[in-house]
């Protein structure tokens, strides 16, 4: 394709078409240029980010070649709007932009002696407009208020250059020996060949489609054919090493010789929702088995050859399993003998608790424990010499408690000492005393009532006085046979005889009569009166 120029003489006037196909000749040669050496695309900057304000983009500085062959340079970074018709997702395109400039009459016609060329940063919804003469920055994503939310780089494409052979000189070397990059002209034009003893890429490099090291045809995105004892190490530094594939198919992470398929030196954290699947049984152990868990289709197991520790939420008391088979539940020392020590409460929802004599007690499920400041009878066989209380338990005898463990440490308990127990349903009532030990009575009147009277009379014994009945006479014989008067001798005996008579008082007292102190108390038989105090 030929391109006229303007073909200058002695002499010769230049005119307006003189100037536009000058114009045109340097504008093609650029162009063609461009386009025979370079791929269109980023050759630096533009890099795309946020802006200012709500709906913006911010596009730094930068030079691009579009698809035309025109080099595109933006001089300092810019700030663009989005436009309204961009809701969702939308592209920031760089195009070539030409507007004519400085308008003048001076021929007798307005005209612009000017046209400024610059390139234009737009924004175009997604689906909506040719892209191809444009280079594309970047792709954007919206909210339903317009903020940027996502900015996606993966569409730029950076231009390129065209070479069908690169060779670098190096020192005295032969030709022959020069590191090549070349198109492999015995496969397909595609296929590129690099010829180096060593290759050191230094910065990004990006690869889109199949890198294979050792293989022809490779069969994934990554095919790597080795005879070495290691196909791949990354590491941070010489020393320390971050992945490491060996020939024998083991992984290691954070380990220069892994020891079993997957060896992980530190911690190894799965996303929320994610599970470790063994596909049947499986085991994690540690210390070379001395701590273990098993799985298996029916069961799991823990092999733990200290103390085994369960615990709940910040601070909870621990459920502790410990090498003699003991269980304790808190944070307290096995009971001597005890299987199972329970620092707390313990429930039955339903079938009760089974005893060691075989005795069930099924009510435990509608029954409460012995609480803190319950008070009970308490009662020692008189064989025991001294007076041992459970722990639990102090005397009802006003004692002030000293025991850290006790909700009641620093409180007096009350006094019950040679007291009975009066029940109350008012909490006000609780702790007031009453009652004494002795009684009287005060008597005022009494009934009216009749009382039988038992007496005795005693017997009489005398003599009657002198008595003339009749003078003496001896009735006509001459022996006289009595005496003018004459005394007799009486004695009357009276014995005791039963109350036949009775009278009724009036029941009225001339004033109170007062009875001797009595004992108020009924028959007893003393326990000792104690209060549970934890």
């Amino acid at each position: 394709m030929s391109h006229p120029r303007t073909f200058y003489f002695d002499g010769q006037v230049l005119g307006p078409a003189d100037l536009q196909t000058d114009l045109a000749y340097f504008e093609a040669l650029f162009a063609e240029r461009n386009q025979a050496l370079h791929l269109d695309g980023i050759a630096w900057g533009l890099e795309v980010v946020p802006g200012p304000r709500q709906r913006s983009v911010l596009v730094s500085a930068g030079l691009a070649i579009d698809p035309a062959g025109r080099a595109l340079q933006v001089p300092e970074g810019r700030a663009v709007d989005i436009p309204e018709e961009v809701s969702t997702t939308g592209y920031v395109l760089l195009t070539a932009h030409e507007v004519p400039a400085e308008l003048s009459d001076e021929t007798g016609a307005l005209g612009a002696k000017r046209t400024d060329c610059s390139p234009q940063i737009v924004i175009s919804a997604e689906g909506v407009g040719p892209i191809s003469a444009s280079v594309v920055l970047a792709r954007i994503t919206l909210d339903a208020r317009g903020t940027v939310v996502d900015i996606d780089g993966r569409v730029r494409r950076r231009c390129g250059t065209r070479a069908g052979t690169v060779r670098f000189a190096q020192g005295a070397a032969p030709e022959g020996a020069w590191p090549a990059l070349r198109a492999d002209p015995d496969v397909t034009a595609s296929v590129l060949t690099l010829a180096a003893d060593a290759t050191r890429v230094q910065g990004a490099l990006l690869i889109s489609g199949v890198l294979s090291v050792n293989q022809l045809h490779p069969a994934a995105q990554l095919d790597v054919q080795s005879d070495r004892p290691q196909i791949a190490a990354i590491r941070v530094d010489d020393q320390t090493p971050a992945l490491v594939l060996t020939a024998e198919g083991k992984l290691g992470v954070g380990t220069a010789q892994p020891e079993a398929r997957m060896d992980v030196s530190g911690n190894l954290a799965l996303d929320a929702g994610r599970a470790l699947d063994f596909g049947g049984a499986g085991r994690i152990q540690a210390g070379e088995g001395i701590h273990g868990l098993t799985f298996d289709a029916s069961s799991t197991t823990v092999r733990e050859e200290g103390t085994i520790s369960l615990c709940a939420g910040e601070g909870a008391p621990p459920v502790d399993l410990l090498p003699g088979g003991e269980v304790t539940v808190g944070n307290l020392s096995p009971k001597p003998g005890a299987l199972l020590s329970v620092d707390g409460r313990v429930r039955s929802l339903s079938g009760g608790f089974q005893f060691a004599g075989g005795v069930v007690q099924t009510t435990a499920a509608h029954s409460t424990t012995v609480r803190v400041g319950a008070v009970l009878d308490y009662w020692a066989p008189p064989a025991h010499t001294g007076l041992v209380l459970p722990p639990e338990f102090a005397i009802c005898d006003g004692h002030v408690v000293d025991d850290p463990e006790s909700p009641l440490h620093g409180v007096a308990l009350p006094n019950l000492v040679d007291r009975m127990v009066r029940g109350t349903g008012n909490y006000a009532e609780i702790g007031t005393t009453g009652g004494s030990a002795q009684h009287q009575h005060t008597i005022t009147s009494v009934p009216k009532h009749t009382h039988g009277v038992a007496h005795r009379h005693y017997d009489y014994t005398g003599t009657t006085t002198p008595s003339l009945t009749k003078g003496a006479s001896n009735n006509g014989v001459d022996d006289q046979t009595s005496d003018n008067d004459h005394v007799h001798s009486v004695r009357i005996p009276i014995y005791e005889s039963p109350v036949t008579e009775s009278a009724e008082n009036s029941g009225d007292l001339k004033s109170a009569i007062t009875t001797s102190p009595a004992d108020n108390l009924p028959a007893s038989f003393r326990l000792l009166k104690i209060m549970r105090i934890k």
